[in-house]
C-alpha cells in the first residue's frame, strides 16, 4: 500500500484529495491546521518526530491561505498579515518538505506535489493578480522554493499544480469547478506522474503545462 501525506486536508481541495486517495486504498495521512500549524517551526518538528522512519511515497502540499476574502475587495495590507501569507504559502511548505525528505527517500514514488496557482505566473499577472499581489508573490516564491527543493534533493521529484478555480472558501462562490473535480484530476496525474507530471514545472489539474 502506498502512503500519501496531505496538508490542508480539513476542508476544500485538501479534504477532497483526502477522500479520493482513501477511496483508492492509499494509506492516507491527512494533516489539518488543528494537527499542524505550517507556519510554526515547532509544530512542524513535532509532526516529523511522530513520522520518524515512516516511508512516505507522495507529499501533497495543499495547505494555503489567501490574502483576503475571496469574494471581497480587501487584501492584506499590514506587515503582519502579508508575512502570514508568506509563512504559510511559501516558507512553512518548503520547511515541511525539507523535514520530510528522509521519509520521502524511504518511499517508492519519491514525489512532492505542491498546489500552486496560475496567479504565480508573470504571464497571468493581470489587474486582479496585481491587486492580490501578496498571494501572487507568495506563490511565485513557492514555485521557486519547491523547484529549489528538487535541486537540493534530486532524488525526489517536485512538481507544481494549478488546481483550477475551485469552489472553496479560498476560491469563492463564483469559481468554476467543484473540489472533487480538481481532486480527481490531480489524483490521475499523481497515479501516472512518471509520464504526466514534468519535474520542476507547473501544470494545471488536467496536465496542461503552464509557463511561468
Amino acid at each position: 500500500m502506498k502512503t500519501i501525506l496531505i496538508t490542508g486536508a480539513g476542508s476544500g481541495l485538501g479534504k477532497a484529495l483526502k477522500e479520493i486517495f482513501v477511496k483508492n486504498n492509499w494509506d492516507t495521512i491527512p494533516i489539518t491546521h488543528e494537527d499542524v500549524d505550517i507556519s510554526n517551526q515547532k509544530s512542524i518538528e513535532e509532526l516529523t518526530k511522530k513520522l520518524e522512519n515512516k516511508p512516505i511515497d507522495v507529499l501533497i502540499n495543499c495547505a494555503g491561505v489567501y490574502d483576503g476574502p475571496a469574494d471581497g475587495d480587501s487584501t492584506a495590507t499590514t506587515i503582519e498579515g502579508i508575512t502570514k501569507v508568506f509563512q504559510v504559502n511559501t516558507i512553512g511548505t518548503k520547511v515541511l518538505a525539507d523535514f520530510l525528505f528522509p521519509n520521502l527517500l524511504k518511499g517508492k514514488e519519491r514525489l512532492v506535489v505542491t498546489i500552486s496557482s496560475i496567479m504565480s505566473t508573470y504571464a497571468k499577472l493581470d489587474e486582479y493578480a496585481a491587486k492580490h499581489w501578496s498571494y501572487s508573490a507568495s506563490k511565485i516564491a513557492l514555485n521557486c522554493a519547491m523547484i529549489s527543493f528538487n535541486k537540493e534533493h534530486p532524488e525526489i521529484k517536485s512538481v507544481l499544480i494549478h488546481p483550477g478555480w475551485v469552489k472553496t472558501k479560498m476560491g469563492g462562490k463564483d469559481a468554476q469547478i467543484e473540489p472533487h473535480e480538481s481532486a480527481e484530476g490531480i489524483y490521475k496525474l499523481i497515479k501516472n506522474h512518471q509520464s504526466d507530471l514534468p519535474n520542476g514545472r507547473l501544470t494545471d489539474y488536467q496536465g496542461k503545462l503552464i509557463e511561468f
